[in-house]
């Protein structure tokens, strides 16, 4: 698994954001879709940078808590903009983005599996 991979979310997720921000014209909104899709793709590294080290193709259980922590997290968020009253759209925002960061984080656990099925045969 090459490190090109980590880089990939960050790059979308910056990317996204500056998208954001650039067409809506709500710097808010770009740094809170940031904001949380940072953190969520931390969480990601977190949990995966030990199988990924050791080439373990047992992953369930941390993509389990994965998808745990990161709904767990966003249900925070949510409760954080009801609470102080933020528009939502903020929020929406980081959903999209959220989105298209959950389809490389299931392309990049593929390629992963892909590469050690390839190792051990």
């Amino acid at each position: 698994m090459t490190k090109r991979r980590f880089i990939s979310g960050f790059c979308w997720i910056a990317g996204c954001c500056t998208a954001l921000w650039y067409y809506f014209d709500d710097v808010f909104l770009g740094l809170t879709a940031f904001g949380v899709n940072a953190s969520l793709y931390a969480i990601y590294l977190l949990l995966f940078i030990k199988p990924y080290r050791e080439n373990n193709s047992d992953i369930l259980k941390p993509s389990l808590l994965l998808i745990t922590l990161q709904l767990l997290v966003f249900f925070i968020a949510t409760g954080v903009f009801w609470y102080w009253e933020f528009p939502f759209a903020r929020l929406l925002g980081a959903v999209m983005v959220f989105f298209g960061l959950l389809v490389l984080q299931v392309l990049e656990q593929i390629a992963f599996l892909k590469s050690v099925e390839k190792s051990q045969e």
